[in-house]
């Protein structure tokens, strides 16, 4: 599968290749909450660092690196904003907090933890996108001959703190994002934001707004 990504205005055009793993075919459940969050789709996607191109980039540069992506698509709704001064069909805060399994076969699995706060979530858009990256030098190392089946995601989202869905494309029993060392190795700051990768400029106006870490 291959898509194209669009600079804005100012920066030339990017090719970024991308590989779909597949759509995850998990569980979406809501979690008893308001009914503010419907989750739509999961993806796994490898693709290439992107390329900027100006007048102070080294020529010698090659994207030659594979990144792996975690792809979230869901749908808000009934928001109220944040007391009498709210409008009406506003989030004030949806938090994405995800667990990433990596099972690997001669050393224990991994985990990965990170919790995503976006800010002024409207509902009117039909789809609303959340990501997360695995970095190319963690996946060369601890990650080798990386399959789909590798691979189990726990999602849990949250809006102005209460659970309003999970996602969990794991058929196996246990609650395996629970787990602690020693039985997994955990490496929770290996696992990346948008803002926290050379993805960040591109399609900008596609996501919300990350709530800055000052601000947490």
């Amino acid at each position: 599968m291959e898509r194209l990504h669009r600079l804005t205005a100012g920066w030339l055009p990017v090719m970024v290749g991308l590989w779909l793993l597949g759509t995850l075919p998990g569980l979406a459940q809501n979690a008893g909450g308001a009914g503010k969050v419907n989750i739509s789709k999961v993806d796994i996607i490898k693709l290439k660092t992107p390329a900027y191109s100006g007048a102070y980039s080294d020529p010698r540069a090659r994207s030659t690196e594979d990144w792996l992506q975690f792809m979230l698509e869901y749908r808000t709704m009934n928001g109220l904003g944040r007391g009498s001064d709210g409008k009406p069909g506003w989030q004030d805060e949806v938090t994405i907090e995800w667990f990433i399994l990596i099972k690997r076969r001669d050393m224990k699995d991994l985990l990965l933890r990170r919790s995503i706060t976006y800010l002024d979530v409207e509902d009117k858009r039909n789809t609303h996108y959340a990501d997360l990256y695995l970095r190319p030098g963690f996946l060369k190392r601890h990650c080798k001959g990386l399959n789909k089946s590798d691979v189990a995601v726990y999602i849990q989202i949250k809006v102005n703190g209460q659970t309003e869905a999970r996602y969990n494309n794991d058929r196996e029993p246990g609650r395996w994002w629970n787990l602690e060392p020693p039985k997994i190795v955990m490496y929770d700051a290996e696992a990346l934001s948008r803002a926290d990768t050379p993805f960040a400029p591109l399609d900008y106006d596609q996501y919300e707004q990350e709530k800055p870490q000052l601000a947490r």
